[in-house]
Formats: structure tokens, C-alpha cells, sequence
């Protein structure tokens, strides 16, 4: 199961942080309580810890950027957890009946016997 890495809010009148550093990357295995990122708040730098372990399976913000609090900025889960196993299409099931397709309109006022 994925666990989300959001943007926390870390002091009450923060409403966005810059993400200024990971401390992890892409494929790394962490437990909890790990340090993950570096963010600077409206009142200080703080890091934000892993709250479970797993792998890092995707980093979704990049360091530099500013994001809201409560904004999706990475996932934890399980090595391969994430990968959902291919499935096939199925075909389409035939139609019992099948109609001719329409004409347009100034074709079927053609064919009108008159």
C-alpha cells in the first residue's frame, strides 16, 4: 500500500512551504521516522520525517519549488507496490444485430421513390 508524502503544515500561519532539499531519492529504502526533505516555512527551515517505511517510489515535486500545505509531493510504498500487473483488453462482443450504418439526411431524401 502507498502512503502519500504531503506538504505538512509546520507552523500555524504557514500556508505554503519551498521544498529546498531531499534527503532521499527515487528507489531508496527508508523506515520512520527518516528524514525526507528540507522545507522552509514563513518562520523557519524544518525537515519533514518518514511517517512508515517502504521506498521511495516517486518524488513528485523537485527541490526549488513552493507548493501549498497539504499538497502531494512524493509516495512511499512497497519495492514494486506501486505497479499494477498488465492486463490484456478484451475484445469487444460482437452485436447480435447489427444495423447498416445511417446515410445522411440528403442521401435518404435521394432514394425516396417520388
Amino acid at each position: 500500500m502507498a502512503t502519500k508524502i504531503v506538504m505538512a503544515q509546520l507552523s500555524p500561519t504557514m500556508e505554503e512551504g519551498k521544498l529546498l532539499e531531499w534527503k532521499v531519492a527515487e528507489g531508496d529504502t527508508i523506515e520512520a521516522s527518516d528524514l525526507l526533505a528540507e522545507i522552509e516555512t514563513d518562520k523557519a527551515n524544518m525537515d519533514i520525517e518518514a511517517l512508515g517505511g517502504g521506498v521511495v517510489l516517486k518524488i513528485l515535486v523537485q527541490a526549488g519549488a513552493t507548493v501549498p500545505v497539504g499538497a502531494l509531493i512524493g509516495i512511499i510504498g512497497e519495492d514494486g507496490g506501486c505497479r499494477r500487473p498488465h492486463r490484456q483488453p478484451r475484445p469487444p462482443l460482437p452485436s447480435p444485430c447489427r444495423r447498416p450504418p445511417r446515410l445522411p439526411r440528403r442521401c435518404r431524401r435521394s432514394r425516396l421513390p417520388g
